[in-house]
């Protein structure tokens, strides 16, 4: 048997697009419910479950699938995304840049 493994250089040529991700998780309310481990949001360690996010990439957003649809759409992989968060244990508001990755 033989193994294939797609290289990103061929995933474009045949008409396939990955997902990009940030690695979160919200709620209706944009509150952060889960954080995938060794996501670009894991290994920021500016995220943290209970963060409520307020804007993405400038944009006021409210609600779990316009927050869900900003972060993961068809993003390209490597771009950047910019959140503004509400601490959920300080309250303190916090801007976080993270890179989108599949």
């Amino acid at each position: 048997l033989k193994t294939f493994v797609l290289g990103w250089d061929m995933m474009g040529k045949l008409g396939l697009q990955p997902k990009v991700s940030v690695g979160i998780s919200v709620n209706a309310m944009g509150e952060i419910t889960r954080i995938i481990y060794s996501s670009p949001a894991h290994r920021s360690k500016l995220l943290d479950v209970g963060d409520f996010i307020l804007e993405v990439d400038g944009e006021a957003l409210e609600g779990e699938e316009a927050i869900t649809s900003a972060l993961d759409s068809d993003m390209l992989f490597g771009s950047f995304v910019k959140l503004v968060v509400r601490k959920g244990a300080s309250g303190a508001l916090a801007t976080v840049t993270l890179q989108r990755e599949a």
